[in-house]
């Protein structure tokens, strides 16, 4: 039975139902009206038993009521070439459960339009082979087409073709000439009523697909699949995003339009499975487009190009407001929504209880003066009413609403999303080092849980009977467990033991025995690990003597790497038979830990044959040389190993130290935590507590952004960043973090003054940190934030390829960004090909010595500049310092830049000229501007607020304390999916 035919019967019968005007004198809706949302009182009569019953009726002959081919079908089988193998992870069928389970909700609830959602690893592309071969087995496909990255392109072609057998070298390669046109010699098509029906299937590489020109939707496709559909999410309207992807999406709902065309004349139906696994990053506002296209079956194509919204059409103009104002609650980000939500729950209806609790413990708070407060003042007296012992229970039950509410309301509206239903586990296994100045005592004296003293044995804190109490011998677990009657270790009294023992070893109450910069630390680590809610993860502290004076000192550095070396090589000497992964904090101030490292383990005559280095240059031949590896340890040498890198062969990582952007953490564990991988996945996580890893270690912790499986790693880690701003103070360096709607409402009052006392005085304001990453709307180059050293990556690409990084004043309100000059005389002809010696080296003493260390001063380049006789006294060529430095060289027809050196000035909104299309070219058509596209605000600001001083550092704790505690709570949040749980059953 054609499913199109049943459905339009279906809402025909539902829309009879609506109009029937009936009454329940009980006052009880129907269960079957329910169903439907009638929500007007109308009479109960017979009419209405018996279309309810047809409707039942009609979705027995659904003709997606299930599915047609059986999962034993899908398996490669003895003799053939089709079919997908057997992996260990597999266990009755090669289709997983949740691969089904998603599988028949698309097809059954999306009607196959829509998005596939589920969660990395989850195997979104054998759900979308299990629909389109389920389309197939119901005639539904004559054409198809799949859009796909590139670097997928052949994995999509293996999966389509041999494993869901829809035959080999059967998928037609679209691939375009200089103009962006297709060769239709060889896309044989047939005219089918004036409608050009390609005769195979079609496969095309995102990237074309950008470029391809308007003739690709005179092809009619029943079926279009987009993986990694997320690219298709920025919102056209926001100047402050890309404006890349605006022609793909007008292109893929001219092709919708297309097929919609079509069924009026075929009875068919269109269909379109987007797949991706972060339908959003957090902001809400950037997934409406393919809200409207899923909702409005592909939309108006002109929407998607428009760049005011008055000029959109009123269809997309109506959906924009009840997608912002209805599904969103008027929020932009998850944070905002959590909030709005939070807000209309607790004083809809718990109104009475917050107001007796505010009666009792804020006697100021007047229900009349409450009703006058700004939202956060709000949410801040709504937060304290709901952390209440007394109001758990009230507190959980509005926890579950806000996550339906985001569920059921937004994602479920337009997607399948499931949790990870894989049957591997993620193990955390985190060791803090606490270094300490004297000898380590073998054993210590402590206060226990119930005030009794105890004997701490701290050599053998984790592995054997370390408590001794009244003559009595326990391990640690132990100990704990007997204060529980669920005979668990409580994680508050696991870090009160732990950080008792520490106290005790470094005598803590005397400040000049400790390491930490920032007062009340083990608070701090105490309290965020009593908080901690995982039962896969493991926390060890050990205590290490350091000989460095300050933890600002290098030789702080040379203990700090050896008990780190020690640690990280008795793990890796333990998996003698294993493939591991050892990543690094690629800041440039860290690079000797990385050369250090590689060094020291090629060195190691146990392990010196199992070395791989793994570089942004070797990145493809070192994957594959990883992949036939049999113990391999790869020492990941660069940050581009953390992204779009298949490494499920191995199993175990070790972080040597730990990056303070928490989506790099989130991307690195990724590279093996992903479908293919056959085991258990172990994650060594190695910090130094009185280093900014430890804190930022914690507090991964606290949110669970490591072990969590929900797929929402990326929205937590990007609670913090999108529609965030990051300020400071330039006289005392106090940094916050806002809000972008708190920051605007501050700007408006003109209420953005330090808070510091002496800076009270003085009037001093926070100024808006840069934070972003910038792209031209023209030429679309990007200025982004380096991953491996302080800073910004240069725009130029100079011609041995190599990119050095901007400089900046540092004053306040200064937004202009420009190039170094040395950097500049490093890639200048001149110096490169005429200043040199009879063997080529470069003659300019100042050229070499940053040669040999990139990170010498400008400074001390001068001096050693000035001892140069090669230039002239006066010579531009001649090392200097600031925008100035670089003025001869703009012009210059020896620089070999592209653009020349050049100064990125900003402006109050933080655009600039595109130094590549914009004022530097002239009378260029299109004068590019760089603009805002992604914020990094917690790595900026948690980076910056570690480096200020402003208060002795006591606000660095309480801020990080406070952001660990609200992202904390979206995390919870989010993870009250109820119907994900009962979704998807493992096998």
């Amino acid at each position: 039975m054609n499913s199109d035919r049943y459905r339009l019967d279906k809402e025909e019968t539902l829309k009879k139902i609506k109009d029937i005007k009936v009454t329940d004198k009980s006052g009880v809706k129907d269960k079957h009206l329910t169903s439907i949302n009638v929500n007007t009182k109308k009479s109960y009569d017979s009419d209405v038993v018996d279309a309810s019953k047809k409707v039942e009726a009609l979705d027995r002959f659904d003709d997606f009521d299930r599915l047609y081919i059986g999962l034993d079908k899908y398996e490669k089988k003895p003799g053939s070439i089709y079919g997908i193998p057997r992996k260990k992870m597999h266990k009755k069928y090669v289709i997983m459960d949740n691969q089904k389970a998603a599988a028949e909700a698309f097809l059954r609830e999306r009607r196959g339009f829509g998005l596939l959602a589920d969660v990395v690893g989850s195997g979104k592309t054998y759900e979308a082979g299990v629909v389109l071969s389920e389309l197939a087995a119901r005639n539904r496909i004559r054409s198809m087409l799949l859009i796909v990255p590139e670097v997928v392109l052949e994995h999509w072609k293996t999966v389509i073709e041999m494993y869901f057998g829809f035959g080999k070298d059967k998928l037609f390669r679209i691939e375009l000439d200089s103009d962006g046109r297709i060769n239709t010699d060889e896309l044989h098509v047939q005219n089918v009523n004036n409608f050009q029906i390609p005769k195979r299937p079609c496969i095309i590489t995102y990237e074309d697909f950008i470029n391809v020109n308007d003739e690709i939707t005179n092809y009619l496709f029943d079926v279009i699949v987009v993986d990694e559909a997320h690219h298709l999410c920025v919102d056209n309207i926001n100047p402050s995003e890309s404006e890349k992807n605006d022609d793909p999406m007008r292109k893929l709902s001219l092709m919708i339009q297309e097929q919609n065309k079509a069924n009026t004349n075929f009875e068919s139906s269109t269909y379109c499975i987007l797949l991706t696994a972060t339908p959003h990053s957090g902001n809400l506002d950037n997934m409406f487009r393919l809200w409207y296209f899923v909702t409005c079956n592909g939309g108006n194509p002109d929407d998607f190009t428009k760049t005011n919204l008055e000029n959109c059409s009123p269809a997309y103009k109506s959906e924009k407001e009840r997608y912002f104002k209805e599904v969103c609650r008027s929020a932009t980000t998850v944070m905002e929504f959590i909030q709005n939500v939070k807000l209309q729950e607790v004083t809809a209806n718990y109104s009475d209880e917050l107001f007796k609790y505010l009666e009792t413990h804020r006697p100021d708070v007047t229900k009349e003066r409450f009703n006058t407060l700004s939202k956060g003042h709000k949410l801040e007296y709504i937060d304290e009413f709901l952390e209440d012992e007394e109001n758990e229970e009230l507190y959980e039950k509005v926890q579950r609403t806000i996550a339906s509410a985001y569920h059921n309301g937004i994602l479920r509206s337009i997607m399948i999303r499931q949790e990870n239903k894989l049957p591997k586990t993620k193990y955390i296994h985190n060791t803090w080092f606490y270094p300490v100045r004297e000898s380590i005592p073998n054993t210590v004296k402590i206060e226990g849980i119930d005030g009794k003293e105890l004997t701490v044995d701290v050599n053998l804190l984790y592995s054997g009977e370390c408590i001794t109490v009244d003559g009595n011998k326990y391990k640690l677990n132990e100990y704990l467990k007997q204060f529980n009657d669920n005979n668990k270790v409580n994680k508050y009294q696991f870090a009160q033991i732990i950080i008792n023992v520490l106290r005790a070893i470094s005598n803590d109450r005397d400040k000049k025995e400790t390491f930490f910069d920032k007062p009340d630390s083990l608070a701090f680590y105490q309290s965020e690990l009593g908080h901690v809610d995982n039962d896969n993860a493991t926390f060890e502290f050990y205590p290490y003597i350091n000989h460095g004076a300050s933890v600002k000192r290098e030789d702080y550095y040379d203990d700090y790497f050896n008990i780190k070396y020690l640690y990280a090589i008795n793990l890796i000497n333990k998996f003698q038979d294993k493939k591991i992964i050892v990543f690094f904090n690629y800041r440039n101030t860290r690079r000797k830990i990385i050369e250090r490292f590689t060094e020291a383990i090629k060195n190691d005559l146990n392990n010196k044959d199992r070395v791989l280095v793994g570089t942004k240059l070797n990145k493809k031949e070192i994957e594959a040389e990883f992949r036939e590896a049999r113990n391999a340890v790869l020492i990941a040498a660069d940050a581009e190993l953390s992204e779009s890198a298949n490494f499920q062969t191995c199993d175990t990582i070790i972080h040597f130290e730990v990056t303070s952007d928490p989506l790099t953490m989130d991307q690195q564990i990724g590279r093996i935590f992903r479908l293919g991988q056959d085991n258990d996945v172990h994650v060594y996580n190695l910090a130094d507590m009185a280093c900014l890893e430890g804190y930022v270690l914690m507090y991964y912790s606290r949110i669970d952004l490591m072990a969590s499986n929900s797929g929402d790693a990326t929205i937590i880690a990007g609670s913090n960043s999108e529609r965030m701003v990051a300020i400071r103070c330039k006289r005392c360096g106090r940094v916050q973090l806002l809000t972008k709607d708190d920051y605007d409402e501050r700007l408006k009052e003109n209420n953005v003054y330090c808070p510091t006392p002496d800076c009270v005085k003085h009037k001093e304001k926070l100024d808006e940190m840069s934070i972003y990453n910038f792209k031209c709307n023209s030429c679309g180059k990007i200025l982004s934030r380096s991953s491996t050293e302080e800073g910004y990556m240069c725009l130029s690409t100079p011609i041995d390829g190599k990119r050095g990084g901007y400089c900046n004043s540092g004053e306040y309100q200064d937004r202009k960004m420009y190039c170094r000059k040395i950097c500049s005389i490093a890639h200048c002809r001149k110096f490169l090909g005429e200043v040199v010696d009879k063997n080529g080296k470069p003659q300019c003493k100042a050229l070499l010595a940053y040669k040999e260390n990139p990170n010498v001063s400008d400074l001390d380049l001068m001096i050693v500049c000035s001892e140069c006789n090669i230039c002239e006294p006066n010579s531009k060529c001649r090392v200097g310092i600031g925008v100035d430095a670089i003025s001869g060289c703009k012009k210059c027809s020896y620089a070999s830049c592209d653009p020349k050196p050049h100064v990125l000035d900003f402006d109050s909104s933080w655009n600039a000229p595109c130094p590549s299309c914009g004022e530097n070219k002239g009378k260029a058509k299109n004068k590019g501007i760089l603009k805002p596209m992604l914020a990094k605000t917690f790595s900026a600001y948690i980076e910056s607020a570690w480096t200020n001083d402003f208060d002795g550092g006591t606000g660095f704790v309480e801020g990080l304390k406070k952001e660990s505690a609200k992202v904390a709570e979206i995390r919870k949040i989010l993870s009250k999916d109820d119907m994900a749980k009962e979704s998807g059953a493992n096998e």
